[in-house]
């Protein structure tokens, strides 16, 4: 079987995309198929270019380190707002579309499959379907489209990353909306739907997507463990490591910070990653007078330092209906280090947390529990070790290698009945 991919994410980039990509195209390759990409050349997150070699110049066709090949298409250099993304991400797309029906010309695939967001990757993926009678699959890492109905809430507290004038916000929202009507054609009409939680799937299993499967991000996960925290401390430490962007909202998590300070406790907050929001938290942070250190990116090899440092992670996300389909996939690695859990979101993953017995839950965006949570962990530090539940659960859901093998067969079913 061939596998073209079309991703707007890839190697040699870094992040959760990138890694759950690189298990599933190791499964594909294992399995004896064959894989091309179409991809854009390496510029997350910065939005800048990261490698000028030949190799990723546009059009260029060069070996992944997976045993896949991957084409590179044309990209547009981007800052953080979402005009500037949005730009970059449909560039892309257009780009893929073109270069694509080439590609398929000459390397006919037997399925396709889009990793979305971002959202035009499944309408390139829809488009060369169509255009050349191939089924094609969405792996949708996210709710999206439904976080659309939200967009006018993707602002941060201080408005500093608004999309600009008043004109230029409705251009935005129109896209954006275009983008969506877009994006569900393209998942109605899609042989199958990939999703990273059970939820999810029921969701769109209720819509009447016929072929679905959850496939968690358990590939990047690593097989690894801390020490326990101190039993005693004079202080708590509280990591937030991931994404600083809209939909975790972390201003409820600094606020928080703030009230059970206040009350008397010696609560610490590190932040580790970048996002859209950063800047604004980091001022915001100032505001309040709270201890937050911001590290920005760090490798991921190094991010295993900051989970020694950590008594609780955080866990964060905001109180939108599509968020409660969601699991961030930092919840997983989390389970599998044996860290406690401080998690602020609804819906299944605070299920997961209650089920692996591996920390506790609070409604999202609920500024007062989360800070009379971190009171008691403060007094009360035995709550912070929580054992092997998470491992244990891990292991309940299966290997990354039998969840590969269940990808492999989802594509060969869903080609099989196409042809």
């Amino acid at each position: 079987m061939r596998v073209l991919v079309v991703s707007h994410l890839w190697e040699p980039e870094s992040g959760t995309p990138q890694r759950r990509w690189g298990w599933l195209t190791d499964s594909l390759v294992g399995a004896g198929h064959q894989v091309d990409v179409l991809a854009p050349p390496p510029h997350y997150p910065t939005g800048q270019l990261l490698d000028d070699s030949p190799r990723c110049a546009v059009g260029a066709v060069a070996p992944g380190r997976h045993g896949e090949r991957i084409t590179r298409t044309a990209f547009r250099p981007h800052d953080p707002t979402l005009p500037s993304r949005m730009v970059d991400q449909m560039t892309t797309a257009a780009s893929q579309v073109r270069i694509g029906s080439r590609l398929v010309q000459r390397h006919r695939p037997d399925i396709i499959v889009a990793t979305a967001p971002p959202l035009p990757a499944a309408t390139a993926a829809m488009t060369l379907g169509r255009r050349h009678h191939i089924p094609y699959v969405v792996d949708l890492r996210d709710v999206w489209p439904d976080l659309l109905e939200y967009m006018n809430q993707w602002a941060p507290t201080t408005g500093r990353n608004d999309p600009g004038n008043p004109l230029r916000r409705k251009v935005f929202r129109a896209a954006a909306r275009a983008g969506g009507v877009s994006t569900n054609r393209a998942i109605h009409r899609a042989a199958g739907i990939i999703t990273t939680t059970s939820s999810f799937s029921e969701l769109l299993e209720e819509r009447g997507i016929q072929h679905t499967l959850t496939l968690r991000n358990l590939g990047a996960v690593r097989e690894t463990s801390l020490p326990p925290v101190p039993e005693e401390s004079p202080t708590l430490n509280v990591l937030y490591a991931g994404t600083t962007g809209r939909a975790q909202e972390l201003e409820n998590a600094l606020r928080a910070l703030a009230e059970v300070r206040e009350r008397g406790a010696d609560v610490r907050m590190r932040v580790v990653g970048s996002g859209a929001h950063l800047k604004t938290l980091r001022h915001n942070a100032g505001t309040l007078d709270v201890p937050v250190e911001f590290t920005g990116r760090v490798p991921f090899d190094q991010v295993m330092d900051h989970y020694r440092w950590a008594d609780t992670v955080l866990v964060h996300l905001q109180d939108w209906k599509p968020l409660d389909y969601t699991v961030p996939s930092k919840l997983y690695e989390v389970l599998e280090l044996g860290r406690h859990i401080t998690l602020s979101v609804n819906g299944e993953a605070a299920q997961i947390v209650r089920a692996a017995q591996a920390g506790d839950a609070v409604p999202a965006m609920d500024r007062e529990a989360l800070a009379q949570l971190w009171w008691e962990l403060y007094h009360d530090r035995r709550r912070l070790q929580v054992g092997a539940g998470g491992r244990r659960w891990l292991a309940s859901q299966g290997t990354p290698e039998e969840n590969g093998r269940r990808f492999v067969e989802f594509l060969e079913g869903l080609a099989d009945r196409a042809h």
